[in-house]
């Protein structure tokens, strides 16, 4: 299959190769375009690299530390909401919609049910993202529509079976029958200022910490008994002024202007128009490495604060001019490795060519398409 990119979509002018890797702190990236042949003999690059890379951050399916985007909830005004067993009617007042329940402010969600017990919040988001927690903000009503249990589960896609991460009951102060939380209120300020690990002190909130390591695209949030309920008696309203889910949001790319970059085989007095920041700022500006004295092939090393999980890499086209010389610094092959620290081995997380339309511009297909410096890049995982 072979095509020119379009040259009005920076995302198309790129390629995306998938793979996976355990939690690194440190990334490697080897390129590679001496595969390329011209006028019937390979053609070793001079100028390599020549573009904007990113390196893609998906779905997790094994056990990591914290990395990627902390964030106060996972959820947000983006996400859909489908409120199963609750009365529609209800929600589509003002004061009661569904927006409420994310809208980071005290709002009031109520949830009147018409249907199975408990009720099921289902939440798609368009990014995946790991929770490490729940809240739920005390409404301005009554307290004993408090939800006071919780059931969380997680899935990758919608075609894929339920996970329950976690269950149980709300923290003590929330779960006491004594000394009942205080309400919140829409004045003087109803905006929520919170953090993955801490709520808002200044309004009344129940929460739950919780061990996950899985990444869900997908979330059902069961509420299963309210304040003052015995045993199995079923609620006929729950209503709460905020949800929130703790955890990390997956992101478009690990690296970013903060990450550190080292080179070996680079040469790297180029000028600003060629610099290292170009590497890895979120736009088109062109990187360069002629090569110098060093390995071969370049090596770019690229260390974070925090670790991260790879599972893709891409590579952005240079600006051009649409010239022989720019169309093969394009690298074709790769090679991504990974480590914890600086004390420990190397370890291979992918290799391979990129896509065939990108690897074989210029050999049995047309070119890819040369981007325009200082267009922004608007991906996603």
């Amino acid at each position: 299959m072979y095509g020119v990119p379009p040259v009005n979509h920076c995302r198309q002018k790129s390629r995306e190769v998938s793979c996976s890797s355990r939690r690194m702190r440190k990334k490697r990236l080897v390129g590679g375009c001496s595969g390329r042949i011209r006028n019937g003999r390979h053609v070793r690059c001079l100028a390599r690299a020549l573009c904007t890379l990113a390196v893609a951050s998906s779905l997790a399916r094994t056990s990591r530390a914290e990395e990627n985007t902390p964030v106060a909830s996972v959820i947000g005004p983006s996400t859909s909401l489908e409120a199963v067993g609750c009365n529609p009617n209800i929600a589509l007042a003002p004061t009661r919609a569904n927006r409420n329940l994310r809208d980071g402010r005290i709002s009031d969600f109520q949830c009147s049910r018409n249907g199975a017990f408990p009720p099921k919040l289902i939440l798609t988001q368009s990014s995946p993202s790991r929770v490490t927690g729940i809240r739920v903000y005390a409404s301005t009503g009554d307290p004993s529509n408090d939800p006071v249990n919780y059931s969380i589960e997680g899935r990758v896609d919608s075609s894929s079976s339920w996970v329950e991460i976690s269950s149980g009951d709300f923290d003590s102060a929330w779960m006491s029958d004594t000394v009942v939380p205080q309400r919140n209120t829409l004045t003087p300020n109803p905006d929520i200022d919170s953090t993955r690990t801490e709520g808002d002190t200044s309004k009344s909130f129940g929460y739950a910490n919780f061990q996950n390591d899985e990444w869900y695209l997908d979330y059902r949030v069961t509420f299963k008994r309210n304040r003052f309920d015995n045993g199995d008696e079923e609620y006929s309203e729950f209503v709460i002024s905020e949800l929130e889910l703790p955890g990390y949001q997956g992101v478009a790319s690990v690296i970013g202007p903060s990450t550190t970059l080292t080179s070996d085989g680079c040469n790297t007095n180029l000028g600003p128009n060629r610099g290292d920041a170009y590497l890895r700022d979120g736009e088109i500006s062109d990187f360069a490495c002629p090569l110098a004295q060093g390995a071969f092939p370049p090596e770019l090393m690229l260390t974070q604060g925090d670790l991260s999980r790879v599972t893709g890499i891409r590579v952005y086209a240079n600006i051009g001019p649409p010239l022989e010389a720019f169309y093969f610094a394009d690298p074709i092959t790769y090679s991504i490795e990974g480590r914890l620290d600086s004390n420990d081995d190397w370890e291979l997380i992918s290799e391979g060519p990129f896509n065939e339309v990108w690897f074989n511009g210029m050999i049995t297909g047309p070119p890819p398409a040369r981007n325009t410096f200082g267009e922004p890049i608007d991906s996603s995982y």
